[in-house]
């Protein structure tokens, strides 16, 4: 057996352990190895049988060294995330069986969380691509800080005019004009926050190939496919990922809420109160 071209392998470290993310760039499908599985899979190399992999890992780790069976399960693991190649003539039979497998799979999620079901609409990469072509690497510091500087900026603001964003709140939040509202602001706000995600992967050089509807509890709001996060092998960039999210909401909000102050009362002004609620509490 050896490890396909399309396989490649991620150093990530969690906790102070050293752990493998090995990516199929075919499927974008991930599996996390340990050391010493990654050590067996790294000596795939085509010319070794099973056999003399397992003997080479008894001498290499001794008593930490893995059984037979679960030499054969890593190569299970790998053949199912569609790294593995060997010598052997492609089952197209098996191919057929695993493909209606995966689609079977995701039948049997949607009716177990009949909740929460997603339906992929669009490739957003081209675009989220396009948005952060003109920012350079240097930039993203900078946009940062100034992303602060709003959220500051927000809070201040907030502070200053706190008894009135939450006079009679309770009251508010549960009338007919605010549920009718929420309707109208809770998935605009949820497209920026996701489109927020795939631009933190877009600036980390990753890539975001799904965005559809998810029907949350029959409310329907966007979703990205962020999964190629796990590739990047600094835990920063992946925290931020999943931050981007909330910060773009953050942002949306300072912006509400500015526009708030000054705006007159109606149904403007309880929409962008909405959005406040939504996007900062």
């Amino acid at each position: 057996p050896r490890l396909r071209k399309q396989a490649k392998v991620y150093r990530h470290v969690y906790r102070g352990e050293v752990w493998y993310v090995v990516q199929d760039m075919a499927s974008g499908r991930f599996l996390r190895l340990n050391r010493i599985a990654y050590s067996i899979a790294a000596m795939l190399d085509g010319m070794r049988s099973v056999n003399e992999l397992w003997e080479l890992a008894c001498l290499r780790f001794g008593e930490d060294a893995p059984s037979q069976d679960e030499v054969i399960q890593l190569l299970s693991q790998l053949h199912q995330a569609n790294v593995l190649a060997t010598d052997e003539t492609p089952d197209l039979n098996d191919l057929e069986v695993r493909s209606r497998q995966s689609i079977k799979n995701k039948f049997k999620q949607y009716l177990a969380n009949p909740l929460a079901l997603r339906f992929p609409l669009i490739d957003p990469d081209g675009l989220l691509g396009a948005l952060v072509g003109w920012v350079p690497a240097r930039a993203l510091p900078v946009i940062f800080l100034l992303w602060l500087g709003l959220f500051i900026c927000g809070a201040s603001l907030a502070l200053l005019h706190w008894d009135a964003l939450v006079k009679d709140i309770s009251s508010l939040a549960f009338s007919s004009r605010y549920v009718f509202l929420m309707f109208f602001a809770f998935p605009l706000i949820k497209i920026i926050h996701e489109f927020g995600h795939g631009l933190a992967i877009k600036l980390f050089g990753g890539q975001c190939h799904e965005m559809g509807v998810m029907f949350l509890v029959l409310m329907p709001v966007p979703y990205v496919d962020a999964t190629h996060s796990l590739s990047f092998e600094t835990r920063w960039r992946r925290m931020i990922v999943g931050a981007a999210g909330m910060m773009a909401e953050l942002a949306v909000a300072t912006i509400a809420l500015w526009m708030w102050t000054w705006t007159q009362p109606g149904i403007f002004k309880a929409f962008l109160h909405e959005i406040v609620l939504i996007a900062a509490v």
